[in-house]
Protein backbone atom coordinates (compact mmCIF):
# COMPACT_ATOMS: atom_id res chain seq x y z
CA UNK A 1 0.00 0.00 0.00
CA UNK A 2 1.27 3.62 -0.41
CA UNK A 3 2.14 6.11 2.13
CA UNK A 4 -0.90 8.02 1.02
CA UNK A 5 -3.39 5.22 0.73
CA UNK A 6 -2.67 4.30 4.44
CA UNK A 7 -3.18 7.84 5.21
CA UNK A 8 -6.41 7.72 3.46
CA UNK A 9 -7.23 4.56 5.72
CA UNK A 10 -5.88 6.24 9.12
CA UNK A 11 -8.72 9.06 8.20
CA UNK A 12 -11.77 6.30 7.02
CA UNK A 13 -11.21 3.74 9.66
CA UNK A 14 -12.25 5.68 12.89
CA UNK A 15 -15.50 6.79 10.40
CA UNK A 16 -16.43 3.11 9.19
CA UNK A 17 -16.14 2.22 13.05
CA UNK A 18 -18.19 4.81 13.88
CA UNK A 19 -21.31 4.37 11.22
CA UNK A 20 -20.73 0.21 12.57
CA UNK A 21 -21.17 0.93 15.98
CA UNK A 22 -23.91 3.42 15.84
CA UNK A 23 -27.60 1.81 16.40
CA UNK A 24 -29.21 1.48 13.11
CA UNK A 25 -32.86 3.20 13.32
CA UNK A 26 -35.37 2.66 11.41
CA UNK A 27 -39.33 3.82 11.13
CA UNK A 28 -41.80 1.45 12.61
CA UNK A 29 -44.12 0.83 10.47
CA UNK A 30 -48.10 1.84 11.36
CA UNK A 31 -50.25 -0.61 12.29
CA UNK A 32 -53.57 -1.20 10.85
CA UNK A 33 -57.07 0.70 13.13
CA UNK A 34 -58.93 -1.09 15.43
CA UNK A 35 -62.05 -1.16 16.75
CA UNK A 36 -61.98 0.07 20.13
CA UNK A 37 -64.09 2.16 21.82
CA UNK A 38 -61.40 4.21 23.60
CA UNK A 39 -59.44 4.58 19.97
CA UNK A 40 -62.90 5.75 18.04
CA UNK A 41 -65.90 6.76 19.33
CA UNK A 42 -68.69 4.60 18.01
CA UNK A 43 -70.29 8.07 17.59
CA UNK A 44 -67.90 8.46 14.60
CA UNK A 45 -68.41 6.01 12.48
CA UNK A 46 -71.36 7.02 9.44
CA UNK A 47 -74.64 6.00 11.12
CA UNK A 48 -76.59 3.10 9.40
CA UNK A 49 -80.26 1.73 10.22
CA UNK A 50 -79.28 1.58 13.76
CA UNK A 51 -76.42 3.49 15.97
CA UNK A 52 -73.38 1.80 16.82
CA UNK A 53 -72.80 0.91 20.99
CA UNK A 54 -69.76 -0.20 22.41
CA UNK A 55 -70.03 -4.00 23.19
CA UNK A 56 -66.67 -5.31 25.59
CA UNK A 57 -64.73 -2.71 24.25
CA UNK A 58 -65.74 -2.40 20.44
CA UNK A 59 -68.05 -0.75 18.02
CA UNK A 60 -71.13 -3.02 17.03
CA UNK A 61 -74.43 -3.06 15.69
CA UNK A 62 -76.22 -5.02 18.43
CA UNK A 63 -79.50 -6.12 16.65
CA UNK A 64 -79.49 -9.27 14.47
CA UNK A 65 -78.95 -9.27 10.38
CA UNK A 66 -81.71 -7.59 8.47
CA UNK A 67 -80.44 -9.70 5.26
CA UNK A 68 -81.31 -13.15 4.30
CA UNK A 69 -78.13 -15.59 4.80
CA UNK A 70 -76.99 -19.13 4.91
CA UNK A 71 -74.68 -21.20 7.16
CA UNK A 72 -72.12 -23.30 5.34
CA UNK A 73 -70.40 -25.53 7.35
CA UNK A 74 -67.47 -27.97 6.31
CA UNK A 75 -67.11 -30.34 8.77
CA UNK A 76 -63.51 -31.89 9.38
CA UNK A 77 -62.57 -35.61 8.69
CA UNK A 78 -62.09 -35.69 12.49
CA UNK A 79 -65.02 -34.68 14.04
CA UNK A 80 -66.95 -37.09 16.03
CA UNK A 81 -70.19 -35.87 14.31
CA UNK A 82 -70.77 -35.42 10.72
CA UNK A 83 -67.18 -36.13 9.69
CA UNK A 84 -66.74 -34.93 5.69
CA UNK A 85 -69.96 -33.07 5.54
CA UNK A 86 -70.96 -30.03 4.32
CA UNK A 87 -74.24 -28.88 6.17
CA UNK A 88 -76.12 -25.81 4.71
CA UNK A 89 -78.50 -23.89 7.29
CA UNK A 90 -80.92 -20.60 7.00
CA UNK A 91 -78.99 -18.09 9.05
CA UNK A 92 -82.16 -17.18 11.10
CA UNK A 93 -81.92 -20.97 12.40
CA UNK A 94 -79.58 -19.55 14.87
CA UNK A 95 -82.34 -17.60 16.49
CA UNK A 96 -84.61 -19.84 15.82
CA UNK A 97 -83.68 -23.56 16.37
CA UNK A 98 -85.77 -25.44 19.22
CA UNK A 99 -83.34 -24.28 22.55
CA UNK A 100 -81.96 -27.32 24.95
CA UNK A 101 -79.72 -26.87 27.70
CA UNK A 102 -76.95 -28.01 25.55
CA UNK A 103 -77.99 -25.66 22.65
CA UNK A 104 -79.67 -22.36 23.78
CA UNK A 105 -80.77 -19.96 20.99
CA UNK A 106 -78.32 -17.32 19.66
CA UNK A 107 -75.73 -18.89 21.13
CA UNK A 108 -75.51 -21.95 19.74
CA UNK A 109 -76.20 -23.43 16.39
CA UNK A 110 -77.21 -27.06 16.24
CA UNK A 111 -76.12 -29.00 13.07
CA UNK A 112 -78.69 -30.84 11.16
CA UNK A 113 -78.91 -34.91 11.58
CA UNK A 114 -77.02 -36.87 9.58
CA UNK A 115 -78.84 -40.21 8.21
CA UNK A 116 -77.59 -43.68 6.00
CA UNK A 117 -79.52 -43.38 3.08
CA UNK A 118 -79.78 -47.20 1.49
CA UNK A 119 -80.79 -48.27 -1.49
CA UNK A 120 -80.90 -50.59 -4.73
CA UNK A 121 -81.87 -49.76 -7.68
CA UNK A 122 -84.44 -53.00 -9.08
CA UNK A 123 -86.11 -53.83 -12.13
CA UNK A 124 -89.74 -55.46 -12.80
CA UNK A 125 -89.78 -58.62 -14.59
CA UNK A 126 -92.67 -56.61 -16.56
CA UNK A 127 -90.06 -53.98 -17.67
CA UNK A 128 -87.58 -56.60 -18.29
CA UNK A 129 -90.23 -58.25 -20.93
CA UNK A 130 -90.84 -54.76 -22.45
CA UNK A 131 -86.97 -53.94 -22.99
CA UNK A 132 -86.32 -57.60 -24.26
CA UNK A 133 -84.70 -58.77 -21.47
CA UNK A 134 -85.62 -62.04 -19.62
CA UNK A 135 -85.54 -61.95 -16.34
CA UNK A 136 -87.01 -64.89 -13.93
CA UNK A 137 -88.17 -62.25 -11.45
CA UNK A 138 -87.29 -58.75 -10.54
CA UNK A 139 -83.43 -58.23 -10.35
CA UNK A 140 -81.47 -55.89 -8.97
CA UNK A 141 -78.52 -54.26 -11.06
CA UNK A 142 -75.56 -51.97 -9.99
CA UNK A 143 -75.88 -48.68 -10.35
CA UNK A 144 -74.56 -45.27 -9.10
CA UNK A 145 -76.64 -43.08 -7.10
CA UNK A 146 -75.99 -39.30 -7.60
CA UNK A 147 -77.59 -37.01 -4.95
CA UNK A 148 -77.30 -33.44 -5.74
CA UNK A 149 -78.32 -30.83 -2.56
CA UNK A 150 -81.41 -29.24 -2.51
CA UNK A 151 -81.91 -25.91 -0.47
CA UNK A 152 -84.92 -24.21 -0.09
CA UNK A 153 -86.55 -25.48 -2.87
CA UNK A 154 -83.79 -25.21 -5.37
CA UNK A 155 -80.59 -26.57 -6.55
CA UNK A 156 -78.30 -25.70 -3.75
CA UNK A 157 -74.59 -25.03 -6.81
CA UNK A 158 -77.16 -22.68 -8.69
CA UNK A 159 -77.64 -20.41 -5.53
CA UNK A 160 -73.99 -20.04 -5.33
CA UNK A 161 -73.42 -22.25 -2.58
CA UNK A 162 -70.73 -24.35 -1.89
CA UNK A 163 -71.93 -27.97 -1.85
CA UNK A 164 -70.92 -30.67 -3.80
CA UNK A 165 -72.83 -33.15 -5.38
CA UNK A 166 -72.86 -36.55 -3.91
CA UNK A 167 -71.82 -40.18 -4.91
CA UNK A 168 -72.42 -43.51 -4.20
CA UNK A 169 -72.30 -46.73 -6.06
CA UNK A 170 -73.56 -50.45 -5.60
CA UNK A 171 -71.99 -53.33 -4.05
CA UNK A 172 -72.91 -56.68 -2.20
CA UNK A 173 -73.82 -56.55 1.08
CA UNK A 174 -74.45 -59.46 3.33
CA UNK A 175 -77.62 -58.64 5.57
CA UNK A 176 -78.52 -61.92 6.96
CA UNK A 177 -76.15 -64.88 7.47
CA UNK A 178 -78.20 -67.36 5.77
CA UNK A 179 -79.52 -65.13 2.96
CA UNK A 180 -77.73 -64.43 0.05
CA UNK A 181 -75.91 -61.09 -0.43
CA UNK A 182 -78.26 -58.15 -1.74
CA UNK A 183 -76.83 -55.45 -4.33
CA UNK A 184 -76.86 -51.98 -1.94
CA UNK A 185 -75.24 -48.44 -1.92
CA UNK A 186 -75.20 -46.97 1.15
CA UNK A 187 -74.40 -43.36 1.80
CA UNK A 188 -74.92 -40.99 5.10
CA UNK A 189 -76.50 -37.45 4.20
CA UNK A 190 -77.20 -34.63 6.12
CA UNK A 191 -80.79 -34.65 6.68
CA UNK A 192 -82.81 -32.25 3.85
CA UNK A 193 -84.23 -32.89 0.05
CA UNK A 194 -81.90 -34.64 -2.39
CA UNK A 195 -82.52 -34.65 -6.70
CA UNK A 196 -81.39 -38.21 -6.53
CA UNK A 197 -79.71 -40.02 -10.39
CA UNK A 198 -79.84 -43.81 -9.84
CA UNK A 199 -77.88 -44.59 -13.50
CA UNK A 200 -77.16 -48.23 -13.85
CA UNK A 201 -73.76 -49.07 -14.70
CA UNK A 202 -72.09 -50.25 -17.69
CA UNK A 203 -72.90 -52.27 -19.52
CA UNK A 204 -76.34 -52.41 -18.14
CA UNK A 205 -77.03 -48.58 -18.85
CA UNK A 206 -77.17 -49.53 -22.71
CA UNK A 207 -80.60 -51.28 -21.84
CA UNK A 208 -82.11 -49.77 -18.31
CA UNK A 209 -82.50 -45.92 -18.35
CA UNK A 210 -81.61 -43.88 -15.16
CA UNK A 211 -84.20 -43.32 -11.94
CA UNK A 212 -84.63 -39.34 -11.24
CA UNK A 213 -86.50 -38.86 -7.93
CA UNK A 214 -86.32 -36.51 -4.88
CA UNK A 215 -85.68 -38.13 -1.21
CA UNK A 216 -85.84 -36.58 2.38
CA UNK A 217 -83.50 -37.25 4.90
CA UNK A 218 -85.48 -36.27 7.99
CA UNK A 219 -83.74 -37.84 10.61
CA UNK A 220 -80.64 -39.89 11.87
CA UNK A 221 -82.67 -43.02 11.66
CA UNK A 222 -81.97 -42.57 7.84
CA UNK A 223 -83.38 -43.95 4.72
CA UNK A 224 -83.99 -46.94 3.38
CA UNK A 225 -85.45 -46.03 -0.35
CA UNK A 226 -84.85 -48.21 -3.52
CA UNK A 227 -85.19 -46.60 -6.73
CA UNK A 228 -87.78 -49.30 -8.60
CA UNK A 229 -88.14 -49.16 -12.55
CA UNK A 230 -91.77 -50.46 -12.64
CA UNK A 231 -93.01 -49.38 -16.18
CA UNK A 232 -91.17 -47.00 -18.95
CA UNK A 233 -92.61 -43.95 -20.08
CA UNK A 234 -93.63 -45.29 -22.94
CA UNK A 235 -93.30 -49.27 -22.98
CA UNK A 236 -93.58 -50.06 -26.55
CA UNK A 237 -90.79 -47.56 -27.41
CA UNK A 238 -92.18 -46.12 -30.29
CA UNK A 239 -92.10 -42.42 -29.21
CA UNK A 240 -88.65 -43.28 -28.01
CA UNK A 241 -86.89 -44.89 -31.07
CA UNK A 242 -83.96 -42.57 -32.51
CA UNK A 243 -83.38 -43.39 -36.22
CA UNK A 244 -79.89 -41.64 -36.65
CA UNK A 245 -77.81 -41.62 -40.05
CA UNK A 246 -74.30 -40.68 -40.81
CA UNK A 247 -72.97 -40.92 -44.66
CA UNK A 248 -69.25 -42.26 -43.08
CA UNK A 249 -70.38 -44.78 -40.32
CA UNK A 250 -71.51 -44.64 -36.76
CA UNK A 251 -69.24 -46.93 -35.15
CA UNK A 252 -68.24 -46.22 -31.86
CA UNK A 253 -70.86 -43.32 -31.41
CA UNK A 254 -72.89 -43.04 -28.74
CA UNK A 255 -77.08 -41.65 -28.24
CA UNK A 256 -78.94 -40.74 -25.07
CA UNK A 257 -81.49 -38.00 -23.95
CA UNK A 258 -80.51 -35.17 -21.76
CA UNK A 259 -81.89 -32.22 -19.68
CA UNK A 260 -81.34 -29.18 -21.12
CA UNK A 261 -80.33 -27.08 -18.56
CA UNK A 262 -78.85 -29.42 -16.15
CA UNK A 263 -77.20 -31.65 -18.73
CA UNK A 264 -77.97 -34.79 -16.81
CA UNK A 265 -78.52 -37.57 -18.73
CA UNK A 266 -82.41 -38.57 -18.29
CA UNK A 267 -82.36 -42.06 -20.85
CA UNK A 268 -80.42 -45.25 -21.47
CA UNK A 269 -77.25 -44.51 -23.75
CA UNK A 270 -77.11 -46.56 -26.73
CA UNK A 271 -73.74 -47.55 -28.60
CA UNK A 272 -73.89 -47.28 -32.39
CA UNK A 273 -73.08 -49.34 -35.52
CA UNK A 274 -73.09 -49.39 -39.19
CA UNK A 275 -74.37 -45.54 -41.44
CA UNK A 276 -77.93 -46.08 -39.94
CA UNK A 277 -78.54 -46.77 -36.49
CA UNK A 278 -82.37 -47.83 -34.76
CA UNK A 279 -82.12 -47.14 -31.08
CA UNK A 280 -84.43 -47.07 -28.37
CA UNK A 281 -83.81 -44.27 -25.94
CA UNK A 282 -85.94 -45.39 -22.45
CA UNK A 283 -87.03 -42.96 -20.34
CA UNK A 284 -88.92 -42.93 -16.72
CA UNK A 285 -90.61 -40.04 -15.38
CA UNK A 286 -89.90 -37.82 -18.36
CA UNK A 287 -93.36 -37.46 -20.11
CA UNK A 288 -95.51 -34.53 -20.09
CA UNK A 289 -97.82 -34.39 -17.62
CA UNK A 290 -101.04 -36.22 -18.58
CA UNK A 291 -99.26 -37.49 -22.01
CA UNK A 292 -97.33 -39.49 -23.41
CA UNK A 293 -95.21 -37.18 -25.53
CA UNK A 294 -92.01 -36.55 -23.81
CA UNK A 295 -91.77 -33.18 -22.00
CA UNK A 296 -89.92 -29.86 -22.75
CA UNK A 297 -86.67 -28.83 -22.29
CA UNK A 298 -84.73 -32.00 -23.56
CA UNK A 299 -81.90 -32.24 -26.08
CA UNK A 300 -80.94 -35.26 -27.69
CA UNK A 301 -77.26 -35.89 -28.03
CA UNK A 302 -74.71 -38.29 -30.68
CA UNK A 303 -71.46 -38.00 -29.54
CA UNK A 304 -68.11 -39.21 -31.53
CA UNK A 305 -66.42 -41.96 -29.19
CA UNK A 306 -64.43 -39.83 -26.65
CA UNK A 307 -61.13 -39.17 -27.37
CA UNK A 308 -61.89 -38.65 -31.09
CA UNK A 309 -60.20 -35.42 -32.83
CA UNK A 310 -61.91 -33.35 -34.88
CA UNK A 311 -65.40 -34.66 -34.77
CA UNK A 312 -68.10 -32.94 -33.30
CA UNK A 313 -71.17 -34.01 -31.36
CA UNK A 314 -74.57 -33.19 -32.19
CA UNK A 315 -76.70 -31.62 -29.86
CA UNK A 316 -80.37 -30.94 -30.60
CA UNK A 317 -83.90 -29.57 -29.11
CA UNK A 318 -86.99 -31.60 -29.33
CA UNK A 319 -89.84 -29.64 -29.34
CA UNK A 320 -93.07 -31.38 -28.39
CA UNK A 321 -90.79 -34.89 -27.89
CA UNK A 322 -90.66 -34.59 -31.56
CA UNK A 323 -87.49 -34.68 -33.50
CA UNK A 324 -86.03 -38.58 -33.15
CA UNK A 325 -87.38 -40.29 -35.99
CA UNK A 326 -84.56 -38.40 -38.85
CA UNK A 327 -81.46 -36.92 -36.79
CA UNK A 328 -78.88 -36.35 -39.97
CA UNK A 329 -75.00 -36.21 -38.78
CA UNK A 330 -74.00 -34.26 -41.62
CA UNK A 331 -71.04 -35.02 -44.03
CA UNK A 332 -68.49 -32.87 -42.93
CA UNK A 333 -64.99 -31.77 -44.52
CA UNK A 334 -61.73 -32.79 -43.45
CA UNK A 335 -60.52 -31.34 -40.60
CA UNK A 336 -58.36 -27.85 -40.33
CA UNK A 337 -54.83 -27.58 -39.33
CA UNK A 338 -54.29 -24.40 -36.71
CA UNK A 339 -50.70 -23.83 -36.27
CA UNK A 340 -50.88 -20.12 -34.51
CA UNK A 341 -48.97 -17.81 -32.19
CA UNK A 342 -50.29 -15.74 -29.25
CA UNK A 343 -47.62 -12.65 -29.31
CA UNK A 344 -47.63 -9.08 -28.89
CA UNK A 345 -45.80 -6.81 -31.82
CA UNK A 346 -43.08 -5.11 -30.49
CA UNK A 347 -42.27 -1.05 -31.19
CA UNK A 348 -39.32 -0.34 -33.61
CA UNK A 349 -37.54 1.89 -31.30
CA UNK A 350 -35.68 3.42 -34.17
CA UNK A 351 -38.78 4.26 -36.48
CA UNK A 352 -41.66 4.26 -35.24
CA UNK A 353 -43.49 1.37 -36.14
CA UNK A 354 -43.93 -1.98 -35.89
CA UNK A 355 -40.90 -4.17 -34.41
CA UNK A 356 -40.84 -7.93 -33.71
CA UNK A 357 -43.51 -10.25 -32.41
CA UNK A 358 -42.84 -11.60 -28.53
CA UNK A 359 -44.43 -14.73 -28.04
CA UNK A 360 -46.97 -15.22 -24.83
CA UNK A 361 -47.26 -18.31 -23.59
CA UNK A 362 -51.25 -19.53 -23.03
CA UNK A 363 -53.82 -21.82 -22.77
CA UNK A 364 -56.72 -21.61 -25.62
CA UNK A 365 -59.89 -22.69 -25.40
CA UNK A 366 -62.23 -22.68 -28.43
CA UNK A 367 -65.51 -23.85 -28.43
CA UNK A 368 -67.66 -23.67 -31.42
CA UNK A 369 -70.99 -21.97 -32.25
CA UNK A 370 -71.47 -23.46 -35.85
CA UNK A 371 -69.98 -26.15 -37.70
CA UNK A 372 -69.42 -25.88 -41.64
CA UNK A 373 -70.78 -29.38 -43.38
CA UNK A 374 -69.27 -30.41 -46.71
CA UNK A 375 -71.51 -28.15 -48.74
CA UNK A 376 -70.36 -24.89 -46.44
CA UNK A 377 -73.81 -25.15 -44.90
CA UNK A 378 -73.07 -23.71 -41.50
CA UNK A 379 -74.60 -26.47 -39.26
CA UNK A 380 -74.98 -24.76 -35.43
CA UNK A 381 -76.53 -28.67 -33.95
CA UNK A 382 -73.17 -29.60 -34.01
CA UNK A 383 -70.14 -28.74 -31.21
CA UNK A 384 -66.82 -29.24 -30.98
CA UNK A 385 -64.30 -27.99 -28.10
CA UNK A 386 -60.95 -28.13 -27.97
CA UNK A 387 -58.33 -26.60 -24.96
CA UNK A 388 -54.51 -26.15 -26.16
CA UNK A 389 -51.23 -24.86 -24.63
CA UNK A 390 -48.74 -22.86 -26.21
CA UNK A 391 -45.25 -23.13 -26.01
CA UNK A 392 -42.75 -20.46 -24.47
CA UNK A 393 -42.59 -18.68 -27.51
CA UNK A 394 -46.80 -18.33 -27.46
CA UNK A 395 -46.81 -20.85 -30.10
CA UNK A 396 -49.90 -23.50 -30.31
CA UNK A 397 -50.75 -26.58 -32.98
CA UNK A 398 -54.20 -28.15 -33.53
CA UNK A 399 -56.98 -29.54 -35.86
CA UNK A 400 -60.56 -28.19 -35.53
CA UNK A 401 -63.44 -29.29 -37.65
CA UNK A 402 -64.31 -26.30 -40.20
CA UNK A 403 -66.70 -23.55 -38.49
CA UNK A 404 -67.17 -20.44 -36.26
CA UNK A 405 -65.55 -20.65 -33.39
CA UNK A 406 -65.60 -18.40 -30.11
CA UNK A 407 -61.75 -18.61 -28.63
CA UNK A 408 -61.02 -17.76 -24.57
CA UNK A 409 -57.31 -17.25 -24.84
CA UNK A 410 -55.73 -17.12 -20.72
CA UNK A 411 -51.70 -15.46 -20.90
CA UNK A 412 -49.82 -17.29 -18.49
CA UNK A 413 -49.85 -15.02 -15.00
CA UNK A 414 -47.10 -13.19 -14.52
CA UNK A 415 -47.22 -11.93 -18.01
CA UNK A 416 -49.41 -8.81 -17.53
CA UNK A 417 -51.60 -9.52 -20.35
CA UNK A 418 -55.41 -10.72 -19.40
CA UNK A 419 -57.89 -12.86 -20.63
CA UNK A 420 -59.98 -12.12 -23.38
CA UNK A 421 -62.63 -14.04 -25.94
CA UNK A 422 -62.08 -13.63 -29.81
CA UNK A 423 -63.88 -15.07 -33.03
CA UNK A 424 -62.11 -17.59 -35.34
CA UNK A 425 -63.48 -18.43 -38.67
CA UNK A 426 -61.97 -21.47 -39.60
CA UNK A 427 -62.18 -22.11 -43.44
CA UNK A 428 -59.42 -24.66 -44.21
CA UNK A 429 -55.84 -24.34 -42.57
CA UNK A 430 -55.11 -21.61 -41.26
CA UNK A 431 -52.26 -19.42 -38.93
CA UNK A 432 -54.14 -16.63 -36.63
CA UNK A 433 -51.99 -14.93 -34.57
CA UNK A 434 -53.80 -13.66 -31.60
CA UNK A 435 -52.78 -10.17 -29.49
CA UNK A 436 -53.51 -10.23 -26.03
CA UNK A 437 -54.80 -6.78 -24.49
CA UNK A 438 -53.25 -5.50 -21.57
CA UNK A 439 -54.92 -6.23 -17.96
CA UNK A 440 -56.68 -3.25 -16.58
CA UNK A 441 -54.58 -2.02 -13.76
CA UNK A 442 -57.10 -1.90 -10.81
CA UNK A 443 -57.59 1.00 -8.38
CA UNK A 444 -59.19 1.95 -5.36
CA UNK A 445 -58.96 2.69 -1.50
CA UNK A 446 -60.44 0.98 1.50
CA UNK A 447 -61.08 3.22 4.20
CA UNK A 448 -63.44 2.82 7.41
CA UNK A 449 -66.85 4.44 8.08
CA UNK A 450 -65.41 7.04 10.38
CA UNK A 451 -63.15 7.90 7.29
CA UNK A 452 -59.68 6.45 8.44
CA UNK A 453 -58.32 4.44 5.68
CA UNK A 454 -57.86 1.20 5.98
CA UNK A 455 -54.23 0.05 5.44
CA UNK A 456 -52.57 -3.42 5.71
CA UNK A 457 -55.83 -5.28 4.35
CA UNK A 458 -56.63 -8.29 1.83
CA UNK A 459 -58.28 -6.81 -0.83
CA UNK A 460 -59.65 -10.09 -3.34
CA UNK A 461 -61.23 -10.12 -6.65
CA UNK A 462 -63.21 -13.43 -7.14
CA UNK A 463 -65.14 -13.61 -10.39
CA UNK A 464 -68.93 -12.83 -10.35
CA UNK A 465 -71.59 -14.65 -11.79
CA UNK A 466 -74.12 -12.01 -12.35
CA UNK A 467 -77.50 -11.99 -13.23
CA UNK A 468 -77.88 -11.88 -16.52
CA UNK A 469 -74.85 -14.77 -17.92
CA UNK A 470 -75.36 -16.91 -14.42
CA UNK A 471 -77.00 -19.79 -17.21
CA UNK A 472 -74.32 -19.18 -19.40
CA UNK A 473 -71.22 -18.89 -16.96
CA UNK A 474 -68.19 -20.96 -17.46
CA UNK A 475 -64.79 -21.05 -15.27
CA UNK A 476 -63.59 -20.91 -19.08
CA UNK A 477 -64.64 -17.80 -19.90
CA UNK A 478 -64.67 -16.28 -16.67
CA UNK A 479 -61.81 -13.64 -15.66
CA UNK A 480 -59.38 -14.93 -13.09
CA UNK A 481 -58.96 -13.82 -9.28
CA UNK A 482 -56.58 -11.53 -8.14
CA UNK A 483 -55.52 -10.12 -4.73
CA UNK A 484 -53.41 -7.51 -2.88
CA UNK A 485 -52.76 -4.99 0.00
CA UNK A 486 -53.79 -1.87 0.96
CA UNK A 487 -51.21 0.62 1.83
CA UNK A 488 -51.06 2.72 5.03
CA UNK A 489 -53.40 4.91 3.52
CA UNK A 490 -55.79 2.68 2.01
CA UNK A 491 -54.65 2.83 -1.27
CA UNK A 492 -54.46 -0.27 -3.57
CA UNK A 493 -53.60 -1.28 -6.93
CA UNK A 494 -53.83 -4.69 -8.79
CA UNK A 495 -54.00 -5.81 -12.48
CA UNK A 496 -57.39 -7.65 -13.54
CA UNK A 497 -58.63 -9.61 -16.57
CA UNK A 498 -61.56 -7.67 -18.05
CA UNK A 499 -64.85 -8.52 -16.46
CA UNK A 500 -66.90 -8.91 -12.97
CA UNK A 501 -66.01 -9.43 -10.03
CA UNK A 502 -67.10 -9.95 -6.45
CA UNK A 503 -64.73 -7.43 -4.69
CA UNK A 504 -63.85 -8.19 -1.02
CA UNK A 505 -62.15 -6.06 1.60
CA UNK A 506 -60.74 -8.48 4.50
CA UNK A 507 -59.08 -6.50 7.10
CA UNK A 508 -57.01 -8.05 9.48
CA UNK A 509 -58.60 -10.37 11.73
CA UNK A 510 -57.05 -8.77 15.19
CA UNK A 511 -58.96 -5.39 13.92
CA UNK A 512 -62.15 -5.69 14.86
CA UNK A 513 -63.72 -4.84 11.72
CA UNK A 514 -65.50 -7.26 8.99
CA UNK A 515 -65.04 -8.52 5.75
CA UNK A 516 -67.03 -6.14 3.32
CA UNK A 517 -67.94 -7.33 -0.33
CA UNK A 518 -69.38 -5.10 -3.74
CA UNK A 519 -69.75 -6.53 -7.17
CA UNK A 520 -68.09 -4.35 -9.74
CA UNK A 521 -67.21 -4.41 -13.02
CA UNK A 522 -63.62 -4.12 -14.33
CA UNK A 523 -62.36 -3.00 -18.13
CA UNK A 524 -60.03 -0.75 -20.31
CA UNK A 525 -56.62 0.09 -19.52
CA UNK A 526 -57.30 1.44 -16.05
CA UNK A 527 -60.22 0.99 -13.51
CA UNK A 528 -60.77 3.01 -10.40
CA UNK A 529 -63.30 1.45 -7.73
CA UNK A 530 -62.75 4.92 -5.67
CA UNK A 531 -64.06 4.19 -2.34
CA UNK A 532 -64.41 1.14 -0.92
CA UNK A 533 -66.03 1.67 2.78
CA UNK A 534 -66.02 -0.88 5.12
CA UNK A 535 -68.47 -0.73 8.52
CA UNK A 536 -68.76 -1.57 12.16
CA UNK A 537 -69.82 -5.28 12.39
CA UNK A 538 -72.39 -7.19 13.08
CA UNK A 539 -70.88 -9.71 16.11
CA UNK A 540 -72.24 -13.59 15.75
CA UNK A 541 -70.70 -15.93 18.77
CA UNK A 542 -71.79 -19.10 19.17
CA UNK A 543 -71.08 -22.48 19.44
CA UNK A 544 -71.71 -25.55 16.95
CA UNK A 545 -72.48 -28.49 17.88
CA UNK A 546 -74.43 -31.89 16.79
CA UNK A 547 -76.16 -34.50 17.58
CA UNK A 548 -78.40 -35.39 20.50
CA UNK A 549 -75.70 -35.21 22.81
CA UNK A 550 -74.28 -31.85 21.47
CA UNK A 551 -71.11 -32.88 20.63
CA UNK A 552 -68.94 -29.82 19.63
CA UNK A 553 -67.52 -29.67 16.78
CA UNK A 554 -64.44 -28.98 16.50
CA UNK A 555 -61.95 -26.87 13.79
CA UNK A 556 -65.08 -26.64 11.60
CA UNK A 557 -64.93 -23.88 9.10
CA UNK A 558 -67.97 -21.91 9.39
CA UNK A 559 -68.94 -19.68 5.77
CA UNK A 560 -71.62 -17.05 5.78
CA UNK A 561 -73.19 -16.53 2.48
CA UNK A 562 -75.59 -13.62 1.25
CA UNK A 563 -77.10 -13.11 -2.12
CA UNK A 564 -76.32 -9.44 -3.48
CA UNK A 565 -78.96 -6.80 -3.30
CA UNK A 566 -79.20 -6.71 -6.70
CA UNK A 567 -79.48 -10.78 -7.53
CA UNK A 568 -77.64 -13.73 -8.67
CA UNK A 569 -76.11 -16.23 -6.87
CA UNK A 570 -74.81 -16.18 -3.50
CA UNK A 571 -71.18 -15.05 -2.10
CA UNK A 572 -69.12 -15.40 0.45
CA UNK A 573 -69.20 -12.78 3.07
CA UNK A 574 -67.47 -13.99 6.21
CA UNK A 575 -65.74 -17.25 7.60
CA UNK A 576 -64.39 -18.46 10.65
CA UNK A 577 -63.20 -21.22 12.64
CA UNK A 578 -63.96 -23.21 15.07
CA UNK A 579 -61.83 -23.74 18.48
CA UNK A 580 -61.43 -26.62 20.67
CA UNK A 581 -64.37 -26.18 22.40
CA UNK A 582 -67.00 -25.54 19.00
CA UNK A 583 -67.19 -22.27 19.73
CA UNK A 584 -66.47 -19.14 16.93
CA UNK A 585 -67.07 -15.38 16.54
CA UNK A 586 -68.01 -13.54 13.34
CA UNK A 587 -67.73 -10.61 12.17
CA UNK A 588 -70.48 -9.36 9.78
CA UNK A 589 -70.92 -6.42 7.17
CA UNK A 590 -74.29 -5.36 5.73
CA UNK A 591 -75.24 -7.19 2.08
CA UNK A 592 -73.02 -7.53 -0.64
CA UNK A 593 -74.01 -4.54 -3.55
Amino acid sequence: MTRSGARLMAVLAPLAFGLACDPIKGTPRQGPPTNACSEQACEAYKPARIAATCNEGRCEFAERPDFTFTFAIDVPNTALYGAGQTFLIAGHMLYDHPATSLCPVASCLPLLAVGDVTGAYTVTQAVGVDLGVAMAKDTSFPVQAVFVPRFDGQDALAQGLPVGTLFAVSRLVQIEPDSPPSLLYRRALPAGRYLRYSYPLPPFDEVFPPLVDVVQVQSSRGLSDDAKLETLDNPTGELRTAKIAREEGLGGFRAWLADSTSRARISSIRTLSGTTAEVRLDTVGQNQEGGTALRENVDVIVAPPDGTLGLPRFESALIGGAGLDNIIYWRLPAPATVNGVVAITSEDDAGGGLGFLTGVPSRLHFESQSIRDVEDVQRPLLHYSSDVFTDDAGRFSTVLPPGVYSVTLEPAEGTGFGKFTSVLNVTGNIAPTFQPPRRTLTKGRAVLSDGRPLGQAEVVANPAKIPSDSSSWSTASAPRAGRTRTADDGSFQFELDEGTYEISVQPQSNTGFPRMVTIRGVGGLEQDLQTLEVPVPTRMSFAVRGGDNGVPIVRATVRILAQPEGGGPAVQVAMAMTDEDGQCEILLARQPR
